[in-house]
Order: structure tokens, then sequence, then C-alpha cells
């Protein structure tokens, strides 16, 4: 869609979205996820039996971004944000970079859900970014 919101429940398989305004809302059972707004939030609920069969790629040019993963979960993770916090939960930071007061950089993660595996990418350019493996 080029301005309009894209919801999808019950999703099965790999799923791809593109919207240019409007949030992205989806949760299933997934393989593989591209899901992409300029101007709105995305938020991915993959329930259990979800798997990465390819690479993940979840970007925003302006909006917030939460994913929830079932437990038993593996991928690697890249998560960027220009303005914002990154949160995560159930995920082994492999990058503990420091900015100059010493502080943990929490604008640029990478690190690894439980046995690693394909990348999971996920990308704001002003927003935060919550990853939690359940």
């Amino acid at each position: 869609t080029g301005d309009g919101a894209v919801t999808g429940r019950d999703v099965q398989g790999a799923v791809a979205v593109n919207t240019g305004d409007g949030a992205v809302e989806l949760s299933g059972r997934f393989e593989t996820v591209r899901a992409r707004t300029g101007d709105g939030s995305i938020a991915i609920d993959a329930l259990p039996g979800s798997t990465m069969k390819r690479e993940w790629t979840i970007t925003t040019g302006d909006g917030g971004v939460r994913v929830r993963l079932p437990q038993a979960f593996d991928a690697a993770i890249h998560a960027q944000t220009g303005d914002g916090a990154i949160t995560t939960a159930g995920v082994e930071v492999l990058n503990p970079q420091r900015s100059e007061e010493g502080d943990a950089d929490r604008h640029n993660i990478r690190g690894r859900i439980g046995k690693g595996g394909e990348m999971l990418t996920v990308r704001t350019g002003d927003g935060s970014i919550d990853v939690v493996a359940r």
C-alpha cells in the first residue's frame, strides 16, 4: 500500500509487506518476514512454530519496532536505530560497544538468539526497538 496500515493475523509461512505510510502489525507462524514502512510502527508477533528459513528484514523510516519471538527460536540479530533505544530480552548481545561516557551502545547491537542462525535485521531511523524471545 502507498498510504495505509497493514494488519495480518494467523499468517503462515513467508510474508512480505511494504507500505509508504502506515503501521504494520503481523502475527502468525512465520518462515520468512520482510516488513517495511516509510513512516509508521511495526509489530511482529511470531508464534511458536516460527522458524527462520531465510533472513528476516524489518525496517521503518520513522516509528518504533516491537518483535516478539517464541522461546525455541534461533537467529543472529542486528538491530539499529538512529534515534531511540534498543531493549532486548532473550538476546545474547555480542557487541558490547561503549559510548564515550562508557555506557553500552543501545543504538546498534549485534547478537544471537538461541543457537544463532539466519540474520534478523531490525532498523528504524527514528524510534525505539524492543526484541523479546520469550
